[in-house]
């Protein structure tokens, strides 16, 4: 796999997903949560641009998050999502990049939420999608080689490109 170039990945991005509609809402008409109501709360009139230059909320995304929003909500926000996992230093969105990888790897919890992702991603979307894991398993083999010393070392990262690769 050649290097990627993270700018290309961003410009992407911004391409791909520029005419996402913004959804009526964050929250389920049925969302009784505490401790998440405020980050949803947050989201209300929030673009995706303004998500990616946030690294407060980029640091404080909870595992739950992205259940907790409605489908169009996930889909408008992906692009944000993405694009500040590639600006910020990893260990300020660690946490971003590892539900994200959990939601694109079409297993778990996640079951719910991909079908509306890959029946709603265009391919230029996909591809932009595809892109971002290739560099985001290119950074992981930056901070973690002796992982990938052997060829066919299975990550999350791996696992979730193949699944992807098909769009890169």
């Amino acid at each position: 796999m050649n290097a990627i170039n993270e700018d290309a990945v961003c410009d992407e991005i911004v391409a791909a997903f520029q005419d996402v509609p913004r959804p009526d809402r964050c929250a389920p008409e049925d969302f009784v949560a505490y401790d998440e109501a405020e980050d949803l709360e947050y989201l209300v009139g929030k673009t995706w641009l303004d998500i990616a230059t946030d690294v407060t909320y980029m640091t404080r995304h909870c595992e739950d998050q992205f259940y907790y929003m409605t489908d169009e909500c996930f889909l408008y926000l992906l692009p944000g999502y993405l694009l500040g996992t590639v600006k910020y230093d990893f260990a300020l969105v660690e946490g971003v990049v590892s539900h994200l990888l959990i939601v694109l790897s079409l297993a778990g919890c996640a079951d719910e939420l991909l079908p509306y992702l890959s029946d709603g991603l265009t391919l230029s979307q996909k591809r932009a999608v595809a892109h971002w894991l290739q560099l985001q398993l290119e950074r992981e083999k930056e901070r973690h080689p002796e992982v990938y010393e052997c060829a066919d070392a299975a990550t999350a990262y791996t696992v979730v490109l193949e699944r992807w690769r098909q769009w890169a």
